[in-house]
């Protein structure tokens, strides 16, 4: 049987996508006339990892094979010109690990690259300008779904499919004690609403996160905190 083939993230057209936000996770969520797909992208709170659970379900009356291809490009550095000559790839059973020794900070650091899911065969790959290509193929019966998660952490997993989905549940519940907590201190309101649902959770989350945790955005990966700098 002749297998389909989606990304684990969606990039081509996101107006094919229907997205969600929420308070430390995305959903993207696309449907075909035979296949309806939905992707959870999260970071747990407590883990150096970040998840992208994929629900696949069968929209049509007759079995088929989903292909799952997950692209990475790893940096481990500042900038992939000067880190991609001493990037040392090693297969493991589900993906790829990653390492670079010649990191100024972290040089025994190793990033794991997998997908993992029931019975799932994943077939690895390293490209000529060193990115990694995961595959693996699903079967899933008529008018069922399935999941599978593709992983980047800095720990192998080394837990049954069945006991990681139990995991991610109990991330989801998690992030949103985390963030009901630290959101819920200060409510505002204005006679304006749209402004009312800026404020109330959204700015202070961005802030959080992007200027005050993570300390980067797309446009300025650097280092700097503080309100001058950022």
């Amino acid at each position: 049987m002749e297998a389909s083939s989606i990304r684990a993230i969606p990039r081509d057209n996101l107006d094919e996508y229907e997205i969600h936000y929420g308070f430390g996770y995305a959903e993207f969520i696309y449907e075909d006339t035979d296949l309806c797909v939905k992707n959870l992208v999260y970071i747990p709170t407590n883990k150096s990892e970040k998840n992208s659970v994929i629900e696949m379900k069968n929209l049509e009356d007759k079995d088929k094979n989903y292909e799952i291809v997950f692209v990475i490009n790893p940096v481990l550095g500042v900038m992939k010109e000067f880190t991609k000559k001493h990037l040392v790839f090693e297969k493991i059973s589900n993906g790829i690990c990653v390492q670079n020794k010649y990191r100024e900070n972290y040089k025994d650091e190793k990033v794991y690259f997998e997908i993992l899911g029931e019975d799932a065969k994943v077939e690895s790959e390293i490209t000529s300008d060193k990115k990694i290509k995961l595959k693996t193929q699903i079967r899933v019966a008529a008018k069922t779904s399935t999941k599978v998660i593709c992983k980047i952490s800095l720990e192998k997993n080394y837990a049954e499919f069945s006991q990681t989905l139990e995991n991610y549940k109990n991330d989801i519940l998690k992030i949103q004690d985390f963030w009901e907590e630290k959101l819920e201190r200060i409510t505002i309101k204005t006679p304006v609403e749209s402004f009312n649902i800026m404020m109330n959770g959204w700015l202070a989350y961005q802030t959080l996160t992007c200027r005050m945790w993570a300390r980067t955005s797309f446009y300025q990966a650097g280092g700097a905190f503080g309100f001058r700098d950022q």
